[in-house]
């Protein structure tokens, strides 16, 4: 023998409005769900148990309860997310390194690279630009161009009557 059903009396305008609702809702996939969950819900939270506080179906711990594993739970994945990124970050700087390996690379130059191609200029102006405030030598300031055009996805070069050019798109 079947489950047993129970039928009930509507107006074609709120059928539709109820299936509109579970068409649009990704908690729910049949009509008959959205009455069966709403029905228990109502007598959760109505008084069909001695504290009256909302009861998840097939649960029986009290929602307060249930928001404290969620919250602890929560706090181990965040605990794990950090994790996760100290060692992203860590085998990013790894990664960094070994390429740069032996290469001199100052990332304080990249506020003298010129933004766009149109401004770009040559080893030599952004050396004499960068000379007082970074005191770096022209041939720390190269290598520190080609690193940062090879790394850093904004910073780009080209050749321009024989000297080569960089610039930042922005």
């Amino acid at each position: 023998m079947g489950r047993p059903q129970v039928h009930i009396r509507l107006s074609e305008q709120q059928k539709a409005r109820w299936q509109g609702y579970v068409d649009d809702s990704p908690e729910y996939d049949t009509l008959t769900e959205l009455i069966r969950r709403s029905v228990e819900r109502t007598i959760a939270v109505e008084g069909d148990s001695d504290d009256a506080t909302p009861r998840v179906q097939g649960d029986n711990q009290p929602s307060s309860e249930r928001l404290d594993i969620l919250d602890e739970r929560t706090s181990r994945i965040l605990t794990r997310l950090d994790s996760i990124e100290d060692t992203v970050s860590d085998a990013a700087n790894a990664m960094y390194e070994s390429q740069t390996a032996g290469r001199f690379v100052n990332l304080e130059l990249y506020e003298y690279i010129p933004t766009d191609r149109d401004n770009s200029a040559t080893i030599e102006d952004i050396f004499r630009k960068q000379r007082d405030e970074l005191g770096m030598t022209k041939e720390k300031v190269e290598d520190s161009l080609g690193v940062l055009a090879q790394m850093v996805d904004t910073v780009s070069s080209h050749r321009e009557g024989g000297s080569i050019c960089y610039y930042k798109e922005d």
